[in-house]
């Protein structure tokens, strides 16, 4: 939402949402000229409002696949878009598409897209939406243009979001589940068991004034919107349709509206912030105040640069800072200085035991036989043979199990372990306070503001999911050194690892594994998995792999590669 970042388009962003009722999202895009294809052709889940403001930029917009066209597991609202490969023969030849609109747009002029339509841009500067040759061919054409985006589809302003609502509430199992997927809605058997009146009908977006705020159309619509899924899940089965009663239906409606309503006032307030900054800023020199070109020329990159510097300190005054600060209640400032004193004098602590207890070593070697007890003068120089099979069973004798333990290699890591640990207590456990959530949290992000960070558990070191290519200390023979994860057998639960010297050992259990940086802990939610890509962990994608000798970025790559694979062989996603 470009409007929430620039205060010069918030007005605009606002003024659409408030104009339709609807949650808007603006996007800018800028085009170089003389781009044979600057958009390969694709649907988008959003109606989308095009407004161009400079250079010039032709338009092709067809109408949806045909009824027997449609591809089972392709989203019809993201056609064209990850491994759904679409080209304009495709939409031509193959399905069956009408070219409704081939038209080149100039600066201001304006052009509405619906939904799940699809359209291709360029900004070749031969051709015009006619065919005709044109000779405009400068800097002035590249192409700048706003889209103002009506997220319906994207915030289950449908009735397909509401009918899934009414079955989930009702308890009442959907036949339309059994789809290829589990994921998407707008794939599955919606693609080939309806008819395409029906499937169109389930597709659309709620009513324009659904979100109205006019109490009297307010309760009509929702009756209205009732009364339609109704109908047409009964024309799509029955049988379960009239399993859920008339109040469900009606409930899941005023839960959607409600929700819908909380979306688009968190999308109004994030667009009257913006303009209230754009306000001050107006208000105060701007960071570019004294950057005229009088006194500092191109020929002198490093001045100009200097003064850029400058100039931005100089335009953080007080009354900025004081801005953002007094967003924060004194009470969190005062909690937080308690939480760093805690933190502090835990840090202190654990500095003096660590001293102590080397002291306390010093005291013990003091009192106990040196290594070199019993190796006086009597073997001398000219039997250096003898000289040093006694001293070795000297240095046996001495180091017994007590004392090896005492030694400093094994008794100073506890204490660092102490100390990332008593870090890590100063971020776990603190998220924003009550009150002071991210109106945003639990918007699409999977869980309410506020969330608190999940607790890491104390044997971390050893129990924490691994990854392919996780930094770790690894058991050689009792003691750990530094090695690299290179190989994951999860139907064994053992690892392979490569030493910092380049040896490889096979098959180690977790407990023989020690993880040496702190996980990223995550907030609690209720939605998504681990990894790097939100479904599992690299270990999963990579099993039975081996990764010795690659770098990172050849295991990220190989990574991204195998998802990929993976995100092909499964097809598509939920149908309902």
């Amino acid at each position: 939402a470009l409007g929430a970042h620039v205060p010069q388009l918030a007005s605009a962003s606002l003024a659409a949402c408030d104009a339709t009722d609807l949650p808007c999202a603006c996007n800018l895009y800028v085009t170089a000229a003389n781009m044979r294809t600057s958009a390969p052709p694709h649907t988008d889940r959003q109606d989308v409002c095009v407004v161009q403001s400079q250079g010039r930029k032709r338009w092709r917009v067809y109408s949806p696949p045909r009824d027997q066209q449609r591809k089972p597991n392709a989203d019809v609202f993201a056609r064209g878009k990850m491994d759904d490969h679409l080209s304009v023969y495709d939409l031509e030849e193959r399905y069956g598409c009408e070219l409704l609109l081939d038209t080149v747009l100039e600066a201001g002029d304006v052009l509405f897209v619906p939904a799940g339509f699809p359209h291709t841009t360029s900004t070749d500067s031969g051709t015009s939406g006619s065919g005709t040759a044109t000779t405009r061919n400068n800097d002035e054409d590249t192409s700048i243009h706003l889209t103002f985006n009506f997220d319906t589809h994207v915030w289950e302003l449908d009735y397909v979001s509401l009918r899934m609502m009414a079955y989930i509430r009702a308890n009442v199992y959907d036949v339309m589940l059994d789809s290829p997927g589990a994921d998407n809605k707008y794939t599955g058997l919606v693609n080939t068991e309806l008819s395409q009146n029906i499937r169109t009908r389930l597709l659309d977006a709620l009513p324009f004034d659904f979100l109205s705020l006019d109490n009297d159309t307010s309760e009509k619509m929702v009756q209205q919107v009732t009364q339609t899924v109704m109908e047409l899940s009964h024309e799509i089965h029955p049988e379960s349709a009239s399993l859920i009663p008339p109040a469900i239906w009606e409930e899941s409606t005023r839960r959607l509206l409600q929700y819908g309503n909380d979306i688009l006032e968190i999308h109004r307030d994030m667009y009257l912030i913006a303009i209230e900054e754009g306000q001050f800023r107006h208000s105060e020199p701007t960071i570019f105040a004294g950057m005229d070109d009088t006194d500092v020329t191109e020929t002198d990159p490093g001045a100009y640069l200097e003064r850029y510097e400058t100039s931005i300190v100089k335009s953080m005054t007080q009354a900025r800072i004081q801005r953002m600060a007094s967003l924060i209640p004194p009470e969190i400032w005062e909690e937080s200085t308690r939480r760093l004193l805690q933190y502090g004098n835990d840090i202190l602590e654990i500095h003096r035991d660590m001293y102590l207890i080397a002291i306390e070593e010093g005291q013990f070697r003091h009192s106990e036989p040196t290594i070199f007890a019993g190796m006086e003068d009597d073997v001398t120089e000219t039997d250096p043979g003898a000289y040093l099979e006694r001293y070795e069973t000297s240095i046996v004798k001495s180091m017994t199990q007590a004392r090896i333990q005492r030694m400093s290699l094994f008794r100073v890591p506890m204490f660092y372990d102490k100390v990332d640990e008593t870090k890590l207590i100063l971020q776990s456990n603190w998220g924003p306070a009550p009150g002071m959530e991210d109106p945003d949290g639990g918007v699409g992000s999977g869980g309410g503001g506020g969330a608190e960070t999940q607790a890491l558990p104390a044997d971390w070191k050893t129990s924490w999911p691994l990854n392919i290519g996780d930094e770790v200390e690894a058991d050689l023979g009792g003691a750990f050194f530094e090695a690299r994860v290179t190989r994951i057998q999860n139907d064994q639960d053992t690892y392979d690892v490569q030493f910092f010297d380049g040896d490889v050992m096979d098959g180690l259990s977790r407990d023989m594994i020690l993880l040496k940086k702190i996980p990223v802990l995550e907030a609690a939610s209720t939605g998504g998995g681990g990894g790097e890509n939100g479904g599992g962990t690299a270990g999963d994608d990579l099993e039975g792999i081996d990764t010795t000798g690659m770098t990172k970025k050849e295991i990220k790559r190989l990574l991204k590669k195998n998802k990929k694979k993976q995100t092909k062989n499964k097809g598509a996603g939920r149908g309902f």
